[in-house]
């Protein structure tokens, strides 16, 4: 497969082209940081946007027109990115996996990350285990 990438003045990928995905175009903020991704219309012209709070922490993100028009094989890196936070705090981020809990001791340093991992079976649906990591 043949891919070229394409760079703005700072080094971030601005476009990807490949003959799977076709076009993908991303936008960036001052900080660096993606503000829109593109997706080549192949996709139904979909777009995602990114909001950022004053600490640059991601407090946003839109899919249009729908999330059911992302590619089935870009789903496990969109929810990479889905997290909550409190205080400035990472609390809860959701992988294609599952999820992962983060609790963090009166000074604000991790204490304990919880991984909560989704096993699916085909006749009942998904069951979830837990694993502690310390």
């Amino acid at each position: 497969m043949h891919r070229s990438y394409q760079y703005d003045r700072a080094y971030n990928v601005v476009g990807i082209e490949d003959d799977r995905w076709r076009q993908t175009r991303y936008h960036y903020n001052a900080n660096d940081q993606i503000t829109k991704t593109q997706y080549s219309p192949q996709w139904g012209n979909q777009d995602e946007k990114f909001q950022y709070d004053n600490n640059l922490n991601i407090t946003e993100h839109l899919t249009t027109p729908s999330s059911s028009m992302v590619p089935s094989e870009a789903q496990g890196a969109m929810l990479q990115l889905f997290q909550q936070q409190q205080a400035g705090r990472v609390t809860r981020r959701y992988t294609a996996k599952g999820y992962q809990d983060y609790h963090y001791d009166v000074n604000g340093r991790l204490a304990k990350k919880l991984s909560i991992h989704a096993v699916f079976v085909p006749e009942s649906g998904a069951i979830y285990g837990t694993h502690k990591i310390s």
